[in-house]
């Protein structure tokens, strides 16, 4: 390293003329001799081989010096650095916070032995609606496909564990036997599920379960002797044969299964090849060298001959049309289920948050560059120094970026912690689901990749501007500088940051405001129903509750026992709560003859009991309610909603007419006995709200759901009901809450946009009020000399506000100007995910710019009004 590079290149050149002499003795050609040494040497010229190594020598050393110099200017100035590395914590933890949650509900692959070569299998109905496969479906393409090495089916589903004395209710996955060997997963401890276990060749499957991770650290206390042992699915036992390891939580984002069978062992298989519900999802592992699109080519010529052979014979031509109108559908299985609650839900809200945590991070970098400007301009004779000893300008710029970036990248250290922390509180307040959460939100390659390149790119963007500008100065002029020089002010860079601060800050608080006040419209909206005084929760069996069931008596009690209770009103059950629209849809039909019948209209059936409407204060407009005559052995009768009822029937009235509901043998020739008003679901504000109540006393649905329209405070009679429902011994609530507490679970991503949006445009407020009323101390204190000068010559306190003022106006109306037409070209982006509102609502629009301009003016008052009061002798003698 002491050696010059002339020294070295002639040392390399003596060895290389050597070895071209010795090749030459060897009897080559001079080109020969010459390529041959050059190969011996690396193949390059050892010369350019040298200065190489020389130049990238002294680069790490200049690097090393340039880190060592900014983190003593750092150091020498802690406040500063302290202010610098607290906003930019916030700015990249918020944004690595929410990309961390896109990466673990989107973007993350399955912890499973090479997750892109896995196909995930389901189908569509002709209105795109999606669902699965029936397990005919399933045995027919595992019998004809020659283009997968392996493949599995599975459903979930939500039952009630026991184990230990302790009851409690979990996702069960229900699995063929080439699950876990499809997926490459081999247990933490014990054996996996085998096709053996399935029961081949006629003989008994095993009742054998692979607990999952987190269930043997909460249910056994990661004891190892747990194999063997028994757990019971619905009260049906079963040997616990092996846990899963500690990264793998199923194939449901964000659902974590603690137990998984084997399917044969819960559903005989008789019973399985007679089904034809499209209620098993399946996946399966591409051969070698076999692609995605020769996939979808060769099960789309293989999906008509499955349907063709799966389509039960007994069904008659119309529901054979619409079990035919599925579609297959063919997409990678890389990243699990696809269509899970969390997915569905949030992917859309997280991606608008994404955009405004990274407007943020861009209004501080912004505040940032006009922080470094100001230092940038108190450092200019230092810099007029080193340029005058023969500092280049490339050299001063990258000793400027390099102390941008350690303060950056020491910024991002705690915004990790803080991301960590903050994306665990979102998921948590995103998740409201009865199991816990399976979301492994750990930091991957691909976060920490993230956090690194944002870091970087951050550092440079917010320091590159005053590097520029501390480089490019003229030493003469900086060392002959008067201290006296009148300056006029921040200069342009510096005003266009902060016009450019402004107007970010604009766009992000008219999207604030219009997620706040989407909430709130949808908060005082009219949606059908009455949701005080109610108490809403579902129930789920007891072990062996359902056991020689009279359902229609043991529900009829059931009703009979809560509705004798002390300030009860009424009493009702469902299957689903109306307030809750689902992707699942039913095609509707007119089947009263005499008059011309639209098509097939899509509507929500929901199955409930008598006096559902009068629970939930939903009107009955016209003809009755269900009653306990409308059982399984009644004729079959149905009430619709009145949107429902105008599209059917727009000439005629509804009631006495008849229609048809799906393909079920059992919804067909409904006869309509009532009308009631249209209820909007929460979770679907915008869809038309069409829906068709069946009685729940003519289906064979368990494990309803119960609401409660009490006299008084619904939640001080949860402890009573509950106890109530208990006392018969079958069923137990999993959940109780006010419908105004469910109301809220629904509303939840809209109070997640409103809450974050709300609180991150407040963060980014303050950052461009101290931005501005940083550039505004500078620049007054800059012109310190000049104001004094003014006050000499008899200018009032009024002019010299106004003359301070002015400047800060004019930056923020530039801002406005600026911001405005972005704003309404960005928010027609979240058109879909408001409520009552446009997004170029003038109001929303009017309360942003005013509030924006009152926070800047005030900002812009204190520096300005501080001028006022400088005394024109001191001002005189300012340096």
């Amino acid at each position: 390293g002491n050696r010059s590079e002339c020294d070295l290149s002639t040392e390399l050149q003596f060895h290389l003329e050597c070895k071209i002499a010795e090749n030459l003795k060897a009897g080559m050609t001079p080109e020969e001799a010459r390529r041959q040494a050059l190969l011996t040497f690396g193949g390059m010229d050892p010369i350019k081989e040298a200065c190489r190594d020389q130049w990238a020598f002294r680069w790490m050393e200049d690097l090393v010096k340039d880190l060592l110099l900014a983190w003593r200017l750092l150091v020498k100035a802690p406040a500063f650095s302290l202010v610098v590395i607290g906003t930019l914590a916030l700015g990249i933890g918020a944004n690595t916070a929410i990309f961390s949650l896109i990466d673990a509900l989107i973007l993350r692959k399955l912890p499973v032995h090479k997750p892109d070569r896995l196909v995930a299998l389901s189908t569509t109905s002709p209105q795109g609606h999606p669902s699965g496969l029936s397990y005919p479906m399933f045995e027919e393409i595992r019998r004809q496909q020659k283009i997968f090495s392996s493949l599995f089916a599975w459903s979930s589903q939500l039952f009630t564990l026991e184990a230990n004395g302790l009851l409690w209710p979990s996702e069960v996955m229900f699995v063929t036997g080439d699950f876990y060997s499809t997926l490459g997963i081999v247990p933490l401890i014990g054996r996996a599920i085998t096709p053996y276990d399935e029961g081949p060749q006629g003989t008994v499957p095993a009742s054998i379960a692979v607990i999952s991770y987190g269930c043997w650290q909460r249910q056994y206390a990661g004891d190892a002797a747990v194999i063997g042992r028994v757990i019971r699915v619905e009260g049906k036992p079963y040997t616990i044969v092996g846990v899963t390891p500690k990264a793998f939580l199923g194939l449901m984002v964000g659902v974590s299964a603690d137990v998984t069978v084997p399917l044969t062992s819960f559903v005989p298989l008789e019973k399985l090849r007679k089904g034809t519900s499209l209620n098993f999802d399946v996946m399966a592992r591409l051969k070698e060298h076999v692609t995605m699109e020769q996939t979808r080519m060769q099960l789309e010529a293989l999906w008509p001959v499955v349907q063709g052979v799966t389509v039960p014979p007994d069904w008659d031509r119309m529901q054979q049309k619409g079990f035919l109108s599925y579609r297959l559908r063919v997409e990678s299985g890389a990243s699990g289920t696809g269509q899970t609650m969390l997915r569905v839900r949030f992917s859309r809200p997280l991606s608008v948050l994404m955009c405004v945590v990274s407007l943020v991070l861009l209004i501080a970098c912004v505040n940032l560059a006009s922080l470094l400007l100001a230092r940038a301009a108190a450092r200019q004779r230092e810099m007029g120094v080193r340029i005058a000893l023969g500092a280049s300008h490339w050299r001063l710029i990258r000793q400027l970026l390099t102390e941008s970036v350690l303060l950056s990248i020491t910024g991002a250290l705690p915004g990790l912690c803080f991301a960590w922390w903050a994306s665990r509180l979102l998921a948590n307040f995103m998740w409201t689901g009865i199991v816990p959460l399976g979301l492994n939100l750990d930091p991957d390659l691909r976060v920490l990749g993230f956090t690194a390149a944002i870091a970087v790119l951050t550092g440079i963007g917010f320091g590159l501007a005053p590097a520029r500008r501390g480089a490019r100065q003229d030493p003469a002029r900086l060392l002959q500088q008067s201290s006296r020089t009148l300056s006029g002010g921040a200069g342009r860079l510096g005003k266009l940051l902060v016009s450019t601060q402004v107007a970010s800050e604009l766009v992000l608080l008219i999207g604030a405001l219009l997620f706040v006040r989407s909430l709130q419209n949808l908060r005082s909206a009219d949606l059908g129903f009455r949701s005080d005084g109610v108490l809403v929760m579902q129930l789920n069996q007891k072990p062996g509750g359902y056991d020689n069931l009279n359902r229609k008596a043991y529900y009829d009690e059931l009703i009979d026992h809560l509705s004798q209770l002390p300030g009860v009103r009424s009493v009702s059950l469902s299957q689903v709560m109306p307030i809750v629209a689902f992707d699942f849809k039913e095609s509707v039909t007119a089947t009263s003859s005499g008059f011309s019948a639209p098509g097939p209209i899509d509507g929500n059936p929901y199955f409930v009991s008598p006096r559902f409407f009068e629970t939930l204060g939903i009107p009955l407009l016209t003809g009755r309610d269900f009653d306990p005559r409308d059982n399984e052995h009644a004729p079959r009768v149905t009430i619709v909603s009145h949107g429902l009822a105008r599209k059917l029937f727009p000439s005629t009235d509804a009631i006495g007419q008849h229609i048809s509901i799906g393909t079920e043998p059992e919804h067909r020739d409904l006869q309509i006995v009532g009308v009631v008003g249209d209820v909007l679901p929460l979770n679907m504000r915008n869809c038309k709200p069409l829906a068709v109540y069946l009685s729940y006393f003519q289906q064979h649905y368990n494990q309803p759901f119960v609401q409660v329209r009490t006299m008084g405070d619904p939640s001080a009679m949860g402890a009573s009901i509950r106890g109530q429902i208990e006392g018969l011994g079958r069923e137990y609530p999993l959940w109780t809450r006010t419908l105004i507490q469910e109301e809220d679970r629904l509303l939840l991503p809209e109070r997640m946009m409103a809450v974050l949006s709300g609180c991150l445009g407040i963060l980014s407020l303050l950052l461009a009020s101290i931005g501005l009323y940083g550039l505004m101390a500078y620049t007054v204190s800059r012109r310190t000399a000049e104001i004094g000068i003014r006050l000499a010559f008899g200018a009032e306190p009024a002019e010299i506000l106004w003359l301070a003022l002015r400047e800060t106006l004019f930056l923020v109306l530039i801002g406005v100007a600026i911001g405005l037409p972005v704003g309404l070209a960005a928010t027609r982006l979240i058109s879909s995910e408001l409520y009552g509102l446009t997004p170029s609502d003038p109001i929303t629009i009017a309360m942003a710019t005013s509030l924006l301009v009152a926070v800047a003016v005030f900002a812009g008052y204190l520096p300005a009004r501080r001028a006022t009061k400088v005394d024109p002798m001191v001002a005189l003698r300012y340096e």
